[in-house]
């Protein structure tokens, strides 16, 4: 039995399956609140499923909870 390979993304392919912004995507990911799993040689960010799940959460804590960045990042820490 053979493991199946994880989906990766691009930075842009995050953006089309989240329809959250580019610069708001490199903010979150500036102030840690995603995280690339992996880098090409190129220098791209790839992310995963992980990520999208993460992406929104934030959201639904943005926009139902009222949360800032800095309350969600401490928000995420308690969490783990």
């Amino acid at each position: 039995m053979t493991k199946a390979t994880k989906a990766l993304f691009r930075i842009g392919e995050l953006v089309r399956i989240t329809k959250v912004p580019l610069s708001t995507l490199r903010h979150w990911r500036d102030k840690e609140l995603i995280k690339e799993v992996a880098v090409t040689d190129g220098g791209d960010h790839l992310f995963d499923e992980g990520t999208v799940a993460s992406v929104r959460k934030i959201l639904i804590l943005q926009r139902r909870r009222h949360m800032t960045i800095a309350q969600i990042k401490e928000h995420r820490n308690r969490e783990h």
